[in-house]
């Protein structure tokens, strides 16, 4: 690794930090719209984790202790991370702060490494990776939203695309594994922006690759980051429609189309007058320039690998504006997959990708000038609104749903608990008496002593995968009882009988887990039987670096 390649990291990094330093400067929150269901999800997490619920997926605190399958739909990667940072005697504040921060620093580095690989030039790929991370819309995310998992798709992005950069150039083995691991890890970031960066990195791969063998190449590695991700995206989309999510969600979007005003008009003091929803939607003057610039510089080239970024970027910025416009609308209202962007100005992200690449090409001549103006003009965006006192005993112990509009509540369920219960478990039918009741995080276990038949409920809410077991044989439980709708009941014979109610594998997630083990298997299997060559490349970079710096001696 050359001298120069480690001041461009050191630089990125060093900005980087300084950006986000008020951040850390106090021991409290800084305030985002997010952050407090960040924090009950995470210590939900934490504890199923930790207890041995691989990987979470039923949070039995919330709702008033009737549980709720949110974790299901929620993307593993920031809480797992969390977790760890947790596991080693960090609170939940600092740790929302690490995990948020790290995400941001990581995604530079990233970046430069792939702008490096792509484009062939250091000061290049720096101009790109400043442009990056200086966008506005970055500051938004993390600052103003504290969007814990979204923010963690921008720093896998550039590894999927360093990935099959790689592919490009015949590194194929590298290549692989960093597309299907980045891939992987970007699928498990977030859901709808990392759908937005998936299709992304599979019109880059077309975009740049003739060949029939890199072709396919790019698209096996994809598929296995798929694969590796499976556990999480295929439940929560299969499972998507035992929800009130489709009901609840639907109309968001309607109120969320920036204006083109708030979108090109320039706003370096952070006024509200560009934000939708309290949230900064501007592009940036200096990368909305960028792009107008593209234009001419598409004109102006000669058929080079540069041209054809530009006009890759471009695509993916006329696409992001379009679906960011009213007139859009009518896509918005007939496919339900794009209604769960929620927010169209999501789509912004796409342009802070486009905007940053067609700026190393166009501000290549001035890049000095241009990284010193964007970060200055981004400086308005560091000062976090306010910061909060946190209850952490509160977030380990929450009793909400950790959802805005219940879109994680099952369709079956009457109405979200509002209380605790008396009694957890109850009969509400016959007569008898339930002793000896133990609970954990995915099951109950009692004795019920009958003198009549009864009908026996638990508070806890239906979802697929909760089965009760009578003297170790399942029955049926009856969870659209009109009286207790969407909560376990089941009916015993008169007698005594020991009773478990445990939280089960279901078919999908069954197979799910199966199709991401076998992937990894696959990944493990390909750097085994390519470790050497791996190992060799690696190597030679490192002689040919050594080389390089010796050189650099004898000239001087």
């Amino acid at each position: 690794m050359n001298h120069q390649k480690i001041s461009c990291f050191g630089l990125i990094f060093l900005l980087s930090f300084l950006a986000t330093f008020l951040v850390l400067q106090q021991p409290l929150l800084f305030h985002t719209h997010d952050g407090p269901v960040h924090l009950a999800r995470q210590a939900a997490w934490f504890k199923l984790f930790w207890e041995g619920q691989i990987p979470p997926r039923w949070a039995d605190g919330f709702n008033y202790g009737s549980g709720s399958p949110v974790l299901i739909f929620m993307y593993p990667w920031p809480y797992f991370l969390g977790s760890l940072f947790l596991g080693v005697g960090l609170n939940l504040a600092t740790t929302f702060k690490i995990v948020c921060l790290l995400s941001f620093w990581l995604s530079g580095i990233f970046l430069f490494g792939f702008a490096r690989e792509f484009l062939g030039d250091e000061k290049k790929a720096l101009l790109a990776s400043i442009l990056y991370q200086f966008a506005s819309f970055r500051f938004a995310e993390i600052i103003i939203r504290g969007a814990y998992g979204e923010i963690w798709a921008y720093t896998f992005l550039p590894l999927v695309l360093w990935g099959l950069t790689k592919i490009t150039h015949k590194r194929y083995w590298t290549g692989f594994l960093l597309t299907s691991f980045g891939s992987g890890l970007l699928i498990l970031s977030h859901n709808s922006v990392s759908l937005a960066f998936f299709l992304t990195a599979i019109l880059f791969a077309f975009f740049f690759n003739r060949q029939l063998t890199k072709l396919i190449a790019s698209g096996l590695a994809l598929v296995f980051g798929l694969g590796l991700a499976a556990f999480y995206w295929l439940p929560a989309l299969y499972e998507h429609r035992f929800t009130y999510g489709d009901l609840f969600m639907k109309d968001i979007f309607k109120d969320h189309f920036p204006t083109l005003t708030q979108l090109f008009l320039p706003n370096f003091l952070n006024t509200a007058s560009s934000q939708v929803g309290d949230v900064p939607v501007q592009i940036g003057f200096f990368h909305l320039l960028a792009l107008f610039l593209a234009i001419v510089f598409y004109c102006r080239l000669k058929k080079s690998r540069e041209k054809k970024l530009l006009v890759f970027c471009l695509v993916i910025s006329a696409l992001a504006l379009f679906l960011m416009q009213p007139i859009s609308q009518p896509l918005w209202n007939k496919i339900a997959l794009l209604r769960q962007f929620q927010f169209p100005w999501r789509l912004l992200s796409l342009i802070v990708l486009a905007s940053s690449l067609a700026g190393a090409v166009v501000y290549s001549r001035c890049r000095w000038l241009i990284i010193i103006l964007v970060v200055l003009a981004s400086v308005a965006y560091w000062r976090p609104t306010g910061f909060d006192a946190v209850d952490e005993a509160g977030f380990w112990d929450y009793p909400l749903s950790s959802t805005y509009y219940g879109e994680a509540d099952t369709i079956w369920l009457a109405h979200q608990p509002s209380q605790y219960p008396e009694q957890e478990v109850a009969i509400v039918a016959g007569e008898g008496q339930i002793a000896a009741f133990q609970k954990s995080f995915d099951q109950q276990a009692f004795t019920v002593a009958a003198q009549t038949k009864v009908n026996v409920l638990s508070h806890t809410q239906f979802f697929p995968g909760w089965r009760v077991y009578v003297d170790g044989q399942e029955t049926q439980i009856e969870f659209q009882d009109q009286n207790y709708r969407g909560l376990v009941t089941f009916r015993l014979p008169a007698g005594r009988h020991q009773v478990l109610i445990k939280f089960t594998h279901t078919k999908d997630r069954l197979l799910a887990e199966m199709i991401s083990l076998l992937s990894l298997m696959g990944c493990l299997l390909v750097f085994a039987l390519k470790r050497d060559k791996i190992l060799a490349h690696l190597g030679q970079r490192w002689s040919a670096a050594k080389r390089r710096r010796l050189f650099a001696k004898l000239d001087h």
